[in-house]
């Protein structure tokens, strides 16, 4: 899936919008790797044995890289997510302490639960604060965690109502 866009975008006979597609497919498979190896890191979490390398990370261009990479979820849904810069001036930047696969993929799971569950031609809001010594993020949307299992929402394997829901999405 990495290699042959590759080899694709060595051929000068592609239009522009083939080219654009055939890059797309590119970062998306680069994109699933990363998601594999956070799956993996996710086991490696639990049994112990994961290696936590963390450093400052600018959690908006991370929340910004997710949300772009989502952009034909929300368009197919007709969902937009706003980015909401709480105590921060334009331009200003919003530093975490973590690892930004990790973070990648925390925003990943929560914005695809948030369109998944948002009515079609909605908004999710995202706030993002920055308080003295910690940031909070918050994400909004009109939808709501179905009665049934709304107990057991953040647990391992908890789906409902999704064809091919892991539940690894919240537990994650």
């Amino acid at each position: 899936i990495i290699g042959f866009p590759q080899l694709l975008l060595e051929t000068t006979e592609l239009t522009y919008e083939q080219r654009k597609y055939i890059e797309s497919i590119e970062v998306s498979g680069k994109r699933m790797l990363d998601m594999i190896n956070a799956y993996l890191d996710i086991f490696k979490i639990e049994s112990g044995t994961y290696n936590y390398h963390p450093s400052s990370i600018e959690i908006i261009s991370v929340i910004n890289e997710v949300k772009s990479d989502l952009n034909m979820r929300m368009k197919k849904k007709g969902v937009n997510i706003e980015i909401q810069n709480h105590n921060l001036n334009n331009g200003d930047s919003c530093y975490v302490h973590g690892e930004k696969i990790l973070c990648y993929g925390i925003f990943s799971n929560l914005f695809k639960n948030a369109i998944d569950a948002s009515p079609a031609n909605s908004e999710i809001i995202v706030k993002v604060e920055k308080l003295y010594d910690y940031s909070r993020i918050v994400i909004e949307n009109q939808g709501a965690v179905p009665l049934e299992i709304r107990d057991s929402f953040f647990n391992k394997y908890v789906t409902m109502g999704k064809e091919n829901g892991t539940g690894l999405g919240t537990y994650i």
